[in-house]
């Protein structure tokens, strides 16, 4: 998940490499105005990348429980004759 991420972005700037040197800039400038508040930017963006990264791990074993609960409750049904 993470990976067709990084893989995504980096054609993407490599397509529209503009976008990526004015995104840059653009942060610098932020970083160097405004170094508190670009930490903390930081730190944010850190942090939702490392939540996304454990929910990606997540889902498996999450898909794997709900494909066995919807099988247990088709077999109840059926030996119920419902």
């Amino acid at each position: 998940m993470l990976d067709e991420f990084i893989a995504r972005s980096i054609a993407f700037f490599k397509t529209y490499p503009l976008i990526g040197v004015l995104a840059i800039l653009v942060f610098a400038l932020y970083t160097w105005l405004k170094p508190k508040k670009a930490l903390k930017l930081v730190l944010f963006i850190l942090v939702l990348v490392a939540a996304i990264y454990a929910l990606g791990y997540l889902k498996d074993p999450l898909d794997a429980g709900m494909k066995q609960k919807d099988e247990m409750i088709y077999k109840s049904k059926r030996e119920l004759g419902e």
